[in-house]
């Protein structure tokens, strides 16, 4: 796996940025971690992402919330996104979790969800969050697998939208 970084987003990663959302969507429906820019243009994501980092025009039941983009550091490819919930709802303690994350389709099975997690999770501790919870679908074996090779433990289970849930505790 090449080494990579955790970034904060901003102007001059819009154009990767684009190109990040337009080849996820092109394989996959659901980009988890992403805090909305499968739903946005890359300009009113990253308006957001700096509102919602620092607590400002959050929606109703939305909590502040750090957005990252993963780059690939030997060419600045972008090959994920992961995004820190600073505290939870009674709804994200059961289905979502402080930590979202996705890979982009092309790059997975290269080691690169278990790196990011583990960088996120130095974050955590920086946020002082102690205890992290992650969740992933219950059929998603890879997900399980790097949750709990950061030290993830099975803590629960809870349906939504159809889809049966596992949430992982990690002290932090």
């Amino acid at each position: 796996m090449d080494e990579i970084e955790l970034i904060i987003p901003d102007k001059k990663h819009k154009k990767q940025i684009e190109r990040f959302k337009r080849d996820f969507l092109s394989t996959d429906s659901v980009m988890h971690g992403a805090g909305g820019l499968d739903k946005n243009d890359a300009d009113t994501w990253l308006k957001e992402c700096d509102d919602y980092r620092i607590g400002r025009n959050l929606p109703k039941d939305h909590v502040c919330s750090t957005q990252f983009i993963v780059i690939r550091k030997n060419d600045g490819k972008i090959v994920g996104v992961i995004q820190i919930r600073h505290s939870l709802t009674p709804l994200l303690r059961r289905i979502g979790g402080h930590i979202g994350y996705s890979v982009v389709s092309g790059e997975r099975r290269k080691g690169y969800a278990s790196e990011m997690l583990r960088i996120a999770l130095a974050e955590c501790r920086r946020l002082d969050i102690s205890e992290v919870f992650v969740s992933c679908d219950a059929d998603n074996i890879a997900s399980c697998k790097v949750i709990k090779n950061n030290g993830g433990v099975f803590d629960s289970e809870s349906e939504y939208e159809g889809k049966l849930l596992h949430m992982y505790r990690i002290l932090n």
